[in-house]
């Protein structure tokens, strides 16, 4: 296993890997995950599906959605095996720190989600980070076996139950049962692009505070723990990819720029092959729910791994390539406030979008919320950096090692950098 002095340095590539993945995955939320439009995945859901509107959910689609969260995914295994390693540097007890940060993590997550948003998934990655702790003292093999093993486990229940349903509404079983007609046909009414879903959630997310309140604590108050059973097996891969590709050296910047590449080209090639006949597939079915649900839950799975893996390449060879700069300083201080940006993100979406802010829920199109996007990352990016050359952690990111920790961490920088304590935030 690597060790590492206490007073190592900050991993920049691992900072900026951050900042991309907490900057991309916005683009996936916007339109997908009930800020900016409900209806989830579909381009037909309340229009969408043409001109301008179409090119964005082809770009959302085919480039971000699943995608940017699993980068986010790789980088919290990596982040999660430094921080552990850095623990057993420094004599801290990595069990204890690992195990508080988690769990203070997902008391944390659970409030995002009372209080502010619905689809959380701090919850999911705190559940998730506590296996992880098993997997540190593994070799980059074994954790490359394990994460085949959970993606195996997280695609082939999905596939079970999802393949003979669509084997019978598309006529290609004899005799089929006519429970799996009825499946297919719920599927297509409430994942369609007239879903009555679709109408609801207009209704709830325009109305006041107290009903979305209501709604995320009383009427489903277990919702983010049921996607662990979901989406669970399929987190513990990616994060276990991250720890492997930490302990392999490509998170740290040790490969050669050219191995990047090479890298980059294979997953991002793979990935935008699959994920554009998906897309095409879609639009070829009319955007009728089954092929939407499986494109984007099941099929897509292995295409959107390898682009997560594609995309961490392709980062770390422009951070490579192009060495310091004010840009990778922009970026790298959005990672070093990933959990920070993450909430804020949360908080301002949520306000001018919810009926208790702005209420623009549903009435922006894809390509007019991509100038939130936009917006929004001028906001990471102008104050991330300004922030952090005043204090050691976002706010966020100061409130989570307070409690992890037990006590009030020091926040400001001092005066003198010598007296600086060595620092890395608990992204």
């Amino acid at each position: 296993m690597r060790t590492e002095p206490a007073s190592l340095p900050r991993l920049t590539c691992l900072d900026v890997l951050r900042g991309v993945a907490v900057m991309g995955i916005l683009v996936m939320n916007i339109n997908n995950w009930g800020f900016g439009r409900p209806g989830y995945w579909n381009a037909a859901a309340i229009g969408g599906s043409k001109g301008l509107d179409l090119a964005v959910w082809w770009i959302d689609t085919v480039l971000a959605a699943d995608k940017m969260r699993g980068l986010f995914s790789i980088m919290f295994g990596a982040s999660t095996l430094l921080v552990i390693e850095r623990a057993i540097a420094k004599s801290e007890g990595p069990a204890k720190v690992h195990y508080a940060r988690m769990i203070t993590l997902l008391i944390l997550g659970y409030a995002h989600y009372a209080f502010v948003w619905r689809s959380d998934i701090l919850v999911l990655y705190a559940s998730c980070g506590l296996l992880l702790f098993l997997f540190h003292q593994l070799s980059p093999r074994a954790l490359w076996i394990w994460a085949g093993l959970f993606f195996i486990a997280g695609m082939v229940p999905v596939t079970l139950d999802l393949l003979p349903i669509g084997l019978a509404g598309y006529g290609l079983m004899d005799n089929p049962p006519a429970d799996l007609l009825e499946a297919f046909r719920q599927i297509n009414l409430e994942v369609g692009p007239n879903s009555p879903n679709t109408a609801a959630d207009l209704t709830l997310h325009r109305s006041g505070y107290a009903e979305l309140f209501h709604s995320r604590v009383f009427e489903h108050t277990f919702d983010r723990f049921f996607t662990i059973v979901e989406e669970g097996a399929e987190t513990v891969s990616l994060m276990l990819i991250g720890m492997a590709l930490f302990k392999q050296g490509m998170l740290t910047g040790d490969w050669p720029t050219a191995r990047y590449r090479k890298w980059a080209c294979i997953g991002l090639g793979l990935g935008l092959v699959g994920n554009i006949l998906l897309a095409i597939w879609q639009l070829r079915e009319g955007m009728n729910g089954y092929a939407v649900l499986t494109s984007q839950i099941l099929w897509s799975m292995p295409f959107d791994f390898a682009m997560s893996i594609g995309y961490t390449a392709l980062v770390m060879a422009w951070v490579k390539s192009s060495g310091p700069s004010r840009v990778i300083d922009r970026v790298a201080a959005v990672g070093r406030m990933a959990f920070t940006n993450y909430l804020m993100t949360s908080i301002i979406m949520t306000s001018i979008f919810y009926g208790y802010g702005l209420g623009l829920t549903g009435r922006l199109s894809r390509a007019e919320l991509f100038l939130v996007v936009l917006g929004m990352w001028g906001l990471m990016i102008a104050w991330s950096k300004p922030w952090l050359d005043r204090h050691i952690y976002g706010p966020f990111e100061w409130l989570w090692r307070s409690l992890a920790r037990g006590r009030l961490q020091p926040m400001r920088k001092s005066p003198d950098p010598g007296l600086l304590p060595a620092t890395h935030p608990p992204a």
